[in-house]
C-alpha cells in the first residue's frame, strides 16, 4: 500500500502551477533527508542521507509539486538486462505486460512506477548518471 497525498489540499496558481501534481523521481536525484542509493548496496551502506534536494527537486517543490517517492533504476545507471545482472536489488515488473517481460534501460522504476500506478502524474528518470532535461519545466 502506499499512502497517496490528496490533492484536496492543494490548488494550482500562476505562482505553483503544478500544485498537488504527484512526482517520483529516480533513485540517482538527491532528496534531502532520504538516502540516494543508486541502487547499490555498498553505495547505500556508504553514504548518508541527502543534505539538501538537487537543485531540479527544489525546482519542483517550488512549483508546487509533490514528490511521493524514489524509483528503481538499474545500478549506477548502467545498461544491465533485469534481473539476470541486478545483483543487489531487483528490478520492477513491467504491470502492463504479461509480468515476464522486463523494463529495460536505467529509468525502469520510472516507466513502471506510471504503469503501476494510475494516480501518479510524472515520473523523472535521467538520461545518465543525473542530466535531467529542462524542456518540460521550461514552461514554467
Amino acid at each position: 500500500m502506499v499512502a497517496v497525498p490528496s490533492r484536496a489540499y492543494y490548488t494550482p496558481s500562476a505562482g505553483k502551477p503544478l500544485a498537488g501534481m504527484r512526482v517520483s523521481i529516480k533513485d540517482n536525484i538527491n532528496l534531502a533527508g532520504i538516502k540516494t542509493t543508486m541502487t547499490n548496496r555498498a553505495y547505500l551502506e556508504l553514504y548518508g542521507a541527502e543534505a539538501k534536494n538537487a537543485a531540479f527537486v527544489e525546482k519542483l517543490l517550488s512549483l508546487g509539486a509533490v514528490i511521493v517517492g524514489k524509483t528503481r533504476m538499474t545500478s549506477f545507471a548502467s545498461g544491465e538486462e533485469p534481473t539476470d545482472q541486478w545483483i543487489d536489488f531487483h528490478c520492477p515488473f513491467n504491470p502492463r505486460g504479461d509480468l515476464y517481460q522486463s523494463p529495460g534501460g536505467s529509468s525502469t522504476g520510472a516507466g513502471a512506477s506510471l504503469a503501476g500506478y494510475p494516480w501518479l502524474d510524472v515520473s523523472f528518470g535521467t538520461d545518465s548518471t543525473f542530466t535531467v532535461r529542462k524542456t518540460w519545466l521550461s514552461k514554467y
